[in-house]
């Protein structure tokens, strides 16, 4: 009433407007890596600073809590207890994004909205123009993202170790990733912050 405009040219207006935002803004900020060497100085990144080799970004998904919709029956309801649509992201090194899908609904699990996103279809087509593999030594590697255990074990998606394992080996390459995945995990939390 204070502007003396309706609530539905409201409505029109904001979304239009977050519309147009996205559009602008979406290719200077959000431009996900498009040769061979973006993606390998990603990969450089991840060794030299979390010290996990072939890794071209972190990968998970945070709930972004919203006020229920008018009948939405469970659909936005989460695990956690309270409606919220899903942000999945993959990001840098440098903690910044540089894969995201947004506007799931809450009560999918991250590895369901991966698996219905268009990057993570992409992803497991092979279509984001990854390196396939590169040399350690004289091994053959993929690149992959550090993800935890809600995404599924792909040549390009790896995961923790389930359980507690025995095995040194098994321990060190949990941690490594751990150290990995922590990054996207640190970038929710200053997308937050701001």
């Amino acid at each position: 009433m204070s502007f003396r405009i309706g609530e539905s040219t409201i409505s029109n207006i904001i979304g239009e407007g977050c519309f147009a935002i996205w559009n602008v803004l979406m290719p200077l900020y959000l431009k996900p890596p498009c040769s061979h060497a973006e993606w390998r100085k990603i990969a450089e990144d991840f060794y030299r600073l979390w010290n996990f080799p072939m890794c071209v970004g972190a990968l998970d998904g945070k709930h972004g809590m919203i006020q229920a919709l008018p009948r939405p029956g469970s659909e936005y309801y989460n695990y956690k207890g309270f409606h919220s649509i899903v942000l999945l992201a993959a990001c840098d090194a440098q903690y910044c994004f540089t894969l995201v899908y947004v506007g799931d609904a809450g009560r999918h699990s991250d590895g369901g909205v991966f698996a219905n996103s268009k990057f993570g279809k992409k992803l497991m087509e092979n279509s984001l123009n990854i390196p396939p593999h590169d040399n350690i030594d004289t091994e053959v590697f993929p690149y992959c993202m550090a993800a935890d255990a809600a995404f599924p074990l792909k040549p390009s998606i790896m995961r923790p170790y389930p359980g507690k394992s025995s095995f040194r080996e098994d321990k060190i390459f949990n941690y490594r990733l751990s150290r990995a995945r922590r990054v996207i995990e640190n970038t929710f939390v200053i997308m937050s912050s701001k």
